[in-house]
């Protein structure tokens, strides 16, 4: 395992799909948050938030 949260700074044209591809791939897969960051009302980037699933 590299981290128990792992953040990426992507280009505003990442395809979400392999996103969640990448998330699903972890065992046990990893919860995805994405956020879109605008600039002046245009989309800049975006930021993936993985973090580990917690299971009790």
């Amino acid at each position: 395992m590299i981290a128990a949260k792992v953040v990426m700074f992507l280009p505003r044209n990442v395809n979400l799909a392999q996103l969640v591809e990448l998330s699903l791939l972890a065992d046990p897969p990893w919860n995805l948050e994405v956020e879109n960051n605008y600039l002046n009302g245009k989309l800049k980037s975006i930021t993936a938030y993985f973090d580990k699933t917690t299971t009790d």
